[in-house]
């Protein structure tokens, strides 16, 4: 089956770029599809995004043809098209009974002249109503419904008829995304049965992964423990998708100062869970990096935290502890308990953030990240947190064998004010310790002892902030806070591509390309094996970060990502530099030559 519908993505997507008309065809072709479409792919304005995508490939050194033209070689119609607008691909659901349940590609092709067009596609009979017709040697069946050239495969014609006789009405379910689908040059629509058909064909496959893991051995089930315990996390939010997204889109545009620009939508049920979490969700009145130093990072973020949101991330992890009681060492009464524990610790938190910065070399890894909480009383807090530390060492203190074993709180003092400071093992799978090189990269990521060690302090009545490792670190974050310090978000880089995301947004996120090579070059030496040759990125020029956001608009979720034209570009410069290392190594090695 694979084999039968996979030749027909290829034209079909061809022919969606070239059938292209005014932006006004998309809203058209997306009301003639049936509501049982599963999802839909948009290509606005086709030469100018065609255009873009060529100089977006040149600017990555990854060169890309120009689709337009190799379209009108391969299908060599003349006439009956408009090359500057919108063309649809829709998905429509798979039949019933196939081994392999593949979508079904429906095409939906503005033209000015339907005949012109199919008589360049080897028409059995240009008169029908339903006319096949040939492209790259697949046969496809075509139809003119109002201003379209509707195409599928040919062996799904009863769809197509299906298509031509349902009535041509606004659709609903994408009315609210209309504006935002023109400014996009692609954009792809998951409606209602798509989200559905996801969620429901992932949990059976879910299924089946974990019903292999009866016929394992004994031993490499327990090995096997924490993965099947993720399963069923994942489970649970597979059905959660199911039950709550409406619809899910996705959006590209290449925007005139050459940044690229991505955009996602989640629409939710008005009755379900999300929708009550998002309508808990406040503006932030603050800079949401604030406590955060200023110093060369990988990624930073924050953002803004409800007590239903964080009652959800709770909920999950307990989850994943009653699933793995090997390896946490409760049963369901005490992960019960751990849980109540938990949700007392994190009482009156109303936001977060978070930095993993570069670090020096010999440095742990730990050595560099940084975190800062909003709370409602910093004191309560810490006395909470110690609370709920003391607290769970009783709960675990009969347990043979446990992961959350071993922490160990101490009151000490930071900045001449008081903090905490608390080690604990590292939550590592049975048999990990086994490894080769196991103590190297222990030492590596945390640093002589291996284990993991952790500072808070309150830096204001209400801002905790912590560091791993690095005492120094937490000090500079209670300097930010203070203003005696400049943070993260007053760096002039970062501020420039802050400056793209929305206002208003609850959560935001920078990741930094330069920030990212060094720290992978940092990691590099002490990551490879004795002996082994050393590989190294090439240096990656300073540039604005890519910026990410999400924001809770009226029935969802408006997610975004902006990548500079300067970080395309600094990417651009390390492919070409790979490439250029990868010829070199490539390259005979000549022998020199004779003296004669």
């Amino acid at each position: 089956m694979i084999r039968k519908s996979v030749p027909f993505l290829v034209p079909a997507l061809l022919l969606a770029l070239l059938f292209a008309a005014p932006v006004r065809a998309a809203e058209n072709a997306l009301d003639l599809a049936p509501d049982e479409a599963l999802a839909f792919v948009v290509v606005n304005r086709l030469a100018e995004t065609d255009a873009k995508l060529v100089d977006l490939g040149n600017r990555l050194q990854l060169p890309l043809p120009s689709f337009l033209g190799q379209i009108k070689i391969l299908a060599k119609i003349k006439g009956g098209l408009n090359e500057q607008g919108t063309a649809v691909l829709a998905l429509m659901p798979p039949k019933e009974g196939e081994p392999i349940p593949i979508p079904i590609p429906v095409l939906f092709a503005p033209v000015t002249d339907f005949g012109a067009v199919v008589a360049a596609l080897e028409p059995d009979d240009a008169d029908a109503p339903i006319v096949q017709v040939r492209m790259m040697d697949h046969a496809f069946v075509a139809a003119g419904k109002g201003d379209y050239a509707v195409f599928t495969e040919a062996r799904h014609r009863d769809v197509l008829q299906q298509i031509l006789d349902a009535p041509g009405r606004a659709r609903k379910d994408v009315a609210p995304m209309r504006s935002w689908l023109k400014r996009n040059d692609l954009a792809v629509v998951v409606t209602r049965p798509g989200v559905v058909l996801f969620s429901t064909k992932a949990r059976e496959g879910l299924l089946q992964a974990k019903s292999s893991l009866a016929d394992m051995p004994e031993k490499m089930k327990k090995d096997m423990e924490a993965a099947v315990a993720v399963f069923g996390v994942y489970d649970d939010a597979l059905e959660a998708i199911e039950k709550e997204i409406t619809t899910y889109a996705a959006g590209m545009r290449l925007g005139k100062n050459g940044a690229l620009r991505l955009t996602d939508w989640m629409r939710v049920s008005p009755d379900g869970q999300l929708a009550k979490i998002i309508a808990e969700i406040e503006t932030p009145e603050q800079d949401l990096l604030r406590g955060l130093p200023r110093r060369p990072f990988v990624v930073a973020g924050g953002g803004h935290l409800s007590e239903k949101t964080l009652e959800v991330m709770m909920r999950l992890s307990i989850g994943v502890i009653k699933a793995a009681p090997q390896m946490y060492g409760l049963d369901e009464q005490q992960a019960d308990e751990l849980a109540k524990i938990s949700t007392r610790s994190m009482q009156g938190v109303r936001g977060m953030a978070m930095m993993i910065g570069v670090g020096k070399a010999g440095d742990p890894v730990y050595n560099d990240i940084a975190f800062v909480m909003t709370v409602d009383d910093a004191q309560a807090y810490l006395a909470r947190y110690k609370e709920t530390i003391e607290a769970m060492n009783r709960l675990v203190e009969g347990v043979e064998r446990s992961i959350l074993k071993g922490t160990k709180l101490t009151e000490i003092e930071v900045a001449g004010g008081p903090a905490l400071q608390v080690s604990m093992e590292v939550p590592l799978a049975p048999g990990v310790e086994e490894m080769p090189g196991y103590d190297r990269m222990m030492q590596t990521f945390f640093g002589s002892g291996g284990k993991i060690t952790a500072f808070l302090a309150a830096a204001d009545d209400h801002t905790i902030v912590a560091s791993y490792t690095n005492k120094r670190l937490l000090e500079q974050g209670i300097e930010v806070v203070q203003g005696t310090r400049p943070g993260l978000a007053d760096g002039r880089r970062l501020a420039a591509a802050a400056a793209m995301l929305p206002s208003g947004a609850q959560w935001v996120g920078f990741w930094s390309p330069k920030g990212t090579v060094d720290f992978i070059n940092r990691l590099i030496p002490a990551l490879t094996p004795e002996g082994a040759p050393e590989f190294r990125l090439p240096e990656c020029p300073a540039t604005p970060p890519i910026a990410i956001a999400a924001k809770t608009v009226p029935g969802g979720v408006r997610g975004y990502m902006v990548v500079p034209a300067a970080a395309l570009e600094a990417v651009g410069k390390m492919i070409a530099e790979l490439k250029q290392s990868h010829i070199a190594a490539a390259a005979p090695e000549t022998a020199p030559a004779e003296d004669h």
